[in-house]
């Protein structure tokens, strides 16, 4: 398999700080490739260096999902969350245009009125 990311740990503070200095512009989207050199890869291909999460908040069964993987699963999830909340609201908005309608076909809304009557007589002593 493709290597993906690795998490590497360091004994003293000064270390982490030394390689975080030479790994400064690895998070540069456009530019970071390029301002490292051939000691600065692996395999030839540039590094991107992150602090690294703690274990509880890793996803290790998506650890070797590419990261284009990642965002399309991302993105589909996005989308999903989307056309949910759009037919929510279309429901609602139906829902809504439906009552208008029906009040407008009988403005005096006499069965309403008899239905309260009958709740309230029933309520009295």
């Amino acid at each position: 398999k493709d290597v993906l990311g690795a998490f590497v740990t360091f004994t003293y503070i000064k270390f982490k700080e030394f390689v975080s200095q030479e790994y400064r512009f690895s998070r540069l989207l456009a530019l970071g490739p390029f301002l490292q050199g051939p000691d600065q890869r692996f395999e030839g291909n540039a590094l991107k260096l992150h602090s690294a999460p703690l274990p509880s908040d890793i996803f290790w069964e998506n650890f070797d999902c590419p990261s284009t993987m990642r965002r399309l699963k991302t993105s589909l999830m996005g989308l999903t969350f989307l056309v949910v909340l759009l037919i929510m609201v279309l429901g609602l908005s139906l829902a809504k245009w439906g009552r208008e309608q029906a009040q407008a076909q009988s403005p005096d809304c006499s069965i309403y009125a008899n239905v309260t009557t009958l709740v309230g007589a029933a309520a009295l002593p």
